[in-house]
């Protein structure tokens, strides 16, 4: 998706910010486009669980938690269940979601949690063998590792042949099995 946006959007001067919802924005509408607005996108990438947009000198992060959505049309039309909008001038990006639970946040604080496609195979094996719970609940705790959720750890568990219930604790031989294939087959940027 952040590639897509970026050959659509950077180099792209934003001319305004509506925000439809406020409820979870750490931001008003106001402050939103005294910052973004008649500024540049200069890159868009994903950052843990978040779509990242560089825009002049501020960031701008979008959560999509369970049903959002990011949708670009063009100018003027119509979306369903808009939280966020930022008009170009001839198309219009939406942050929408059904439940009103995605959430746009203006400067998120960087985080030194590793990301799911950045990391060495090590640093798993390492977290593993520390905890003694179950590997699923380990891979989708955002404090390890940034961007697995529930969908995306039933996905890797298939993948790599292994049951999200085994113990997270590399000493046992399912553990040993584990850390190879989940790094290999589902971390690896190709994939």
């Amino acid at each position: 998706m952040a590639k897509h946006l970026s050959r659509k959007l950077v180099n792209h001067t934003i001319e305004g910010v509506i925000l439809h919802v406020d409820r979870k924005a750490n931001a008003t509408n106001d402050q939103l486009n005294d910052v973004l607005a008649h500024h540049k996108v200069k890159s868009i990438y994903k950052e843990g669980k978040e779509l990242r947009f560089q825009i002049g000198n501020a960031l701008l992060g979008f959560h999509l938690m369970l049903h959002g959505e990011i949708r670009l049309v063009g100018k003027g039309e119509e979306v369903k269940f808009p939280i966020l909008q930022i008009d170009f001038p001839t198309q219009s990006l939406f942050l929408t979601d059904r439940q009103k639970s995605a959430t746009p946040t203006l400067n998120p604080e960087a985080s030194d949690v590793h990301d799911a496609l950045d990391f060495e195979p090590g640093y798993l094996k390492g977290v593993l063998a520390k905890k003694k719970t179950d590997i699923k609940t380990v891979l989708r705790d955002q404090k390890i590792i940034r961007g697995i959720g529930n969908t995306y750890a039933d996905e890797i568990f298939y993948h790599a042949g292994i049951s999200p219930l085994s113990l997270s604790q590399c000493d046992t031989a399912e553990g040993r099995r584990c850390t190879n294939p989940l790094h290999t087959h589902c971390f690896s940027r190709g994939n």
